[in-house]
């Protein structure tokens, strides 16, 4: 009598939903230069403790998609390329960033106490349940109470402070936007501007409340878009 012998099947049961949290789940981030001195570099080299990447330093708009590594990391800004065994300043790994955060902006100010390199890094999380899709996080950089109507949402933004605004519409399209501030947060609410704005259901979107030469302070959003 003859046998056929068969080889052995070793078959590997994952809890549901386990291949889905074996998936790769990407950290990205994007940066801005708000009130990038004329005289300050227009690329540098994000560092992230192994590797640098070339990234373009803007006032006007977010920089590329930036990936990162995964884990608790800290990032630099350097004006050449470096490498974990090169020797480099550690202090000048400006911003920490925790291992829950995968999805961020990094904003680039200027530091005239660093001498290598004049430029520090601040981070804000805008992954799930901090910034969603249509919303926009509003950061008022004057000493104004700024005062909003967002289509038919009201917004007030205290002076030097941050707040979020729910998306105006559920799907694209104009809405109307109409600003005052209280200067020096005392006083009577002033008009700074009225204007129709689009609504894009799909974008994060950061804006921002700056002082300018003129008297009335400077306001205007940055939109952004990644998958």
């Amino acid at each position: 009598m003859k046998y056929l012998l068969l080889p052995l099947l070793f078959i590997s049961f994952l809890p549901l939903g386990a291949e889905e949290s074996q998936e790769h789940v990407a950290r990205t981030c994007r940066i801005l230069f708000l009130g990038k001195p004329p005289e300050a570099l227009k690329e540098a080299y994000l560092f992230d403790g192994k590797n640098s990447q070339k990234v373009y330093l803007s006032s006007m708009g977010f920089s590329e998609v930036i990936e990162l590594p995964s884990g608790n990391i800290a990032l630099g800004i350097f004006a050449e390329a470096v490498s974990a065994s090169d020797e480099f300043n550690k202090s000048a790994l400006t911003v920490s960033i925790p291992e829950e955060v995968t999805d961020f902006f990094l904003l680039a100010e200027s530091d005239p106490d660093n001498k290598a390199m004049p430029v520090k890094l601040k981070f804000i999380n805008i992954g799930e349940q901090r910034l969603n899709p249509g919303e926009t996080l509003w950061i008022n950089q004057t000493k104004h109470m700024i005062s909003a109507k967002l289509g038919d949402q009201a917004l007030t933004v205290p002076p030097m402070r941050r707040a979020k605004s729910d998306a105006p519409l559920k799907e694209g399209g104009y809405f109307k936007a109409q600003f005052t501030y209280q200067r020096n947060a005392e006083g009577d609410f002033l008009p700074i501007m009225r204007k129709s704005w689009w609504c894009d259901p799909n974008s994060k979107n950061l804006g921002f409340i700056v002082e300018t030469n003129a008297r009335l302070p400077k306001i205007f959003t940055i939109r952004d878009h990644r998958k």
